[in-house]
């Protein structure tokens, strides 16, 4: 199979894959392929800020599992699958430049995978120096996403707490500027934007930092309220056309002039909720926590109370068993894991995933659309 993906090249598989709905393909995906497309692994739970709208800020669970970091040696019981998954993630809640083996898991994903695996992980870069900026271009990192939810220091630090604005954007013009002098078109920056009432006024500002440092594409997020503080900022709606609301529609339209003028991507979540959308993450990918338990995703990873539209759910933590003590491989061919997955496919979701914001499009910006070749690159995958 990698002889037929290195023939055919990846982009032509991807765009055979393109022509087909991608509902289909995740159906079709989650019952023929033999690992998760892509790993989220929680290299730490913990964080050196205190943003308001993390979940973080409402962890509905014993105390004893807010906040620890991954060591290597549970990384390395991933060893196996490292090198037949398409991309592993190094972020859940918390802040990976926390952890001091970061840099050592990504040279081994690297390392085992011949560099075919990519890495990637979501950042507030405020413990970026230079020198950690350098290593993580020598080790091979792929894709950095740093969150920005604000256009502004007077907005942004009201909402990321502890974070300060300027040195998050003369940080990441510093890792440009570190690619540049190591002749290196990685790590792809990206930025991120968690839209909320509080903010949102803003969102012409970020695009246009985000542009002027050089990120490949704009994310713009929805937020979760996990606080009776957070009942009123989410934008999206329970029903109705997936466009912004009047009051907020000038905001999102000169975010993307800005962002198509310059030629960036420009990529929100919906406003709406796709009451029948299939969950991708559930179906193709899974999350890790850092003491090694097995998620659908990572919002399953932690118990919490959720609000929308007017009411509470909890969600609850659920986990198929833990790579300390079962491989990956065998986790996710259980019995159990596949009837999951199976009636996640069928539109027979559990009672905890079934009025999920995120499967349904509103949270998480773009459409998750599986990546052909890396599904048939995994045909060689240990049985």
């Amino acid at each position: 199979m990698r002889t037929l993906v290195r023939r055919l090249g990846v982009r032509t598989l991807n765009a055979l894959g393109a022509a087909v709905p991608p509902r289909y393909w995740k159906r079709a995906l989650s019952l023929r392929v033999d690992l998760p497309y892509s790993i989220t692994v929680d290299s730490t739970d913990e964080c050196n800020l205190g943003c308001i709208h993390c979940v973080r800020e409402n962890y509905a669970e014993e105390p004893g599992r807010k906040a620890k970091i991954m060591t290597f040696e549970t990384f390395s019981r991933l060893s196996d699958v490292l090198p037949f998954v398409l991309n592993v993630n190094f972020d859940d809640r918390g802040e990976p430049l926390m952890n001091p083996d970061l840099l050592r898991m990504i040279r081994h994903v690297k390392l085992l995978s011949n560099g075919t695996t990519t890495t990637s992980f979501n950042s507030n870069l405020m413990l970026l120096t230079r020198e950690k900026a350098e290593a993580l271009v020598e080790a091979g990192l792929d894709s950095l996403q740093v969150s920005l939810d604000g256009g502004t220091a007077a907005v942004f630090e009201k909402i990321r707490l502890k974070a300060r604005f300027e040195k998050v954007v003369e940080n990441a013009q510093m890792l440009q500027e570190v690619k540049r002098a190591k002749g290196s078109k990685t790590p792809h920056l990206s930025l991120n934007f968690v839209a909320m009432k509080s903010n949102i006024e803003t969102l012409p500002e970020a695009a246009r930092i985000a542009v002027r440092i050089g990120a490949e594409y704009m994310g713009v997020n929805g937020t979760e309220a996990y606080t009776s503080l957070m009942k009123a900022e989410p934008l999206y709606r329970e029903s109705g056309p997936d466009v912004p609301a009047p009051d907020v529609a000038p905001f999102y339209a000169e975010a993307r002039r800005i962002a198509s003028a310059a030629g960036m991507p420009f990529v929100p979540a919906r406003m709406s909720p796709d009451r029948g959308a299939v969950c991708g993450e559930a179906l193709n990918a899974c999350a890790i926590s850092w003491d090694g338990f097995v998620h659908p995703c990572t919002f399953l990873a932690h118990a919490s109370d959720v609000h929308q539209f007017g009411g509470t759910y909890h969600r609850p933590q659920h986990h198929f068993g833990n790579i300390r003590e079962t491989g990956l491989n065998e986790i996710w061919k259980s019995p159990r894991y596949r009837a999951y997955r199976l009636a996640m496919a069928t539109g027979k979701d559990p009672d905890f995933c079934r009025d999920c914001l995120v499967k349904q499009g509103c949270i998480c910006h773009g459409t998750e659309r599986p990546d052909v070749s890396a599904s048939l690159l995994r045909q060689g995958s240990p049985a």
